[in-house]
């Protein structure tokens, strides 16, 4: 029986593999060839499915059996087509009533399908080299453990996991299934590497008060969640208006109810809207997202529907009216925007202005977990935003980190006679180091530490003409430190010499 069409699948192409995915693809084949487990992570929208695709291609090639596994039938469909088409074969689909003919070499699988009863009566004897795992931070739940376990029993199968979000894996997380991280393509790199297009941020002022719902399992409740949106629909309303009238917008509400509140709101002024479920025939899905494809439908509003295996390039908005502790559930709902498209300059991103108190909320520049933004890097932006209506967020997180530097020397320096001096002692806190600390690191090519002696000359110096005093008693590492610390903050001790001479 032939695969029904998916909801959400595009047109065949053939593709030519970028330089980032191509590492991606080399670095993933060479642990497989040595025996080991690779995590490919890359943020949504850089071709996770054509990574993976290219390394069953690479894989088939030297003779092996894959199997893909994914959760959702939109993935499993998007998957086949992609497959099929990189690697010019016609792969086998097992999923539900379909079954695959098995001397296929690659099976694309559904994981609510091969319980384990399915694989005792379909896979006893039918080796797998290789699993590939899409949006594989599902991959520590029982379901994929049964069949990660059947094969790898058997046959000793390798599994590859792909992800824009291992943070969101639950239990033991995915260090007990991988073994090596093959490649990470962060949101950040690929939005500098324009391989992702820019997001401008704008919160809107609704003063929800979310103070007094509770957590349940990690997030929060959402059936006070919904309550609480759905009393201020029309605020939410207004905002989507004012911010988004022209765009093609997607929007991810609390709950059906909302969504269906939304939509009614949205239509009464004008705006061709559509609100989609997973109680939505599949006919209807299916036209409302051809018609959202083609322009017909400006603004798509949906609850949990869109976050996962959703690939519309010409997505100009995405509005979060569905507040969540989540970073896994956030960033799969801002990446559906963050595709490139002809004449798509940015994504816009729609916030909802919050009372919070002990929630932490996931917030817009919590997408830039990195070690260049720090949790006081992205505080600060958080700041500087409220300060600006629309916000390119790159640009709001740099100045934040420029704010921050400036401040943290300001707060050390120490003005006598009329000139400016900087305290090595207060410096050294600012790296949460004491004075007398035993200090580790590097300096010049060497591990140092306290008991390696006093300051050089060299260091003293330098950090003479950075107006840096009371350095006798300090240590070479403590030295290496604070010059370190002028170094962050754009100095360059060679620089210093040569133009004090």
């Amino acid at each position: 029986m032939s695969a029904e069409p998916s909801l959400f699948q595009k047109p065949t192409f053939h593709y030519t593999l970028k330089p980032y995915q191509s590492k991606a693809v080399g670095s993933a084949v060479r642990l497989l060839e040595e025996g080991k487990n690779p995590l490919i992570i890359m943020a949504t929208g850089t071709g996770k499915t054509v990574v993976g695709s290219s390394i069953i291609k690479e894989r088939i090639s030297r003779g092996k059996k894959i199997l893909w596994l994914a959760h959702r039938e939109e993935l499993i469909d998007q998957a086949k087509s992609q497959i099929d088409n990189i690697c010019q074969i016609n792969s086998g689909l097992e999923r539900a009533e379909h079954r695959a003919n098995l001397t296929e070499n690659v099976i694309v699988g559904s994981v609510p399908t091969l319980r384990k009863s399915r694989l005792d009566s379909r896979f006893s004897d039918f080796r797998i080299d290789d699993i590939i795992i899409d949006e594989c931070h599902h991959a520590t739940a029982d379901s994929y453990q049964t069949i990660i376990e059947f094969f790898q029993s058997r046959f000793g199968s390798n599994v590859v996991g792909l992800t824009a979000t291992p943070d969101g894996a639950k239990g033991g997380g995915l260090k007990s299934i991988f073994s090596d991280i093959a490649y990470n393509y962060s949101l950040l790199e690929a939005i500098k590497d324009g391989n992702l297009c820019n997001l401008i941020g704008v919160k809107v002022d609704c003063d929800i008060d979310l103070s007094g719902i509770r957590t349940v399992a990690g997030d929060l409740d959402q059936g006070a969640l919904d309550d609480v949106m759905s009393s201020k629909i029309l605020n939410i309303a207004e905002g989507v208006l004012m911010e988004t009238i022209g765009r093609r917008t997607i929007v991810f509400t609390v709950s059906v109810r909302m969504a269906v509140m939304l939509e009614a709101i949205l239509k009464e002024n004008g705006i061709k809207a559509k609100a989609l479920s997973a109680e939505s025939s599949v006919e209807e899905r299916r036209y409302a997202i051809s018609q959202f494809r083609r322009g017909e439908i400006t603004h798509l509003l949906n609850c949990a529907l869109f976050t996962e295996g959703f690939d519309c390039p010409e997505i100009e908005a995405v509005v979060i009216a569905c507040p969540t502790k989540s970073r896994t559930k956030y960033s799969q709902m801002v990446g559906r925007g963050t595709r490139l498209s002809p004449g798509k300059s940015h994504c816009l991103l729609v916030e909802f202005g919050y009372q919070a108190n002990q929630h932490q909320l996931v917030k817009p520049f919590d997408l830039f977990i990195t070690e260049n933004y720090s949790p006081e890097v992205r505080k600060e932006a958080e700041r500087l935003s409220s300060l600006k209506p629309n916000y390119y967020m790159l640009e709001l997180l740099e100045l934040a980190k420029e704010n921050l530097r400036k401040s943290a020397l300001d707060s050390v320096k120490i003005v006598q006679y009329g000139s400016t001096y900087y305290d090595p002692f207060a410096l050294l806190e600012l790296k949460g180091k004491a004075y007398d600390q035993e200090l580790d690191l590097e300096y010049e090519g060497r591990r140092l530490s306290n008991a390696e002696g006093s300051i050089t000359s060299k260091q003293k110096e330098i950090l003479a003409k950075l107006k840096v005093i009371n350095t006798e008693k300090m240590s070479v590492a403590s030295a290496s430190l604070v010059i370190s610390i002028f170094a962050n903050n754009g100095w360059s001790a060679e620089k210093v010499l040569r133009n004090s001479k």
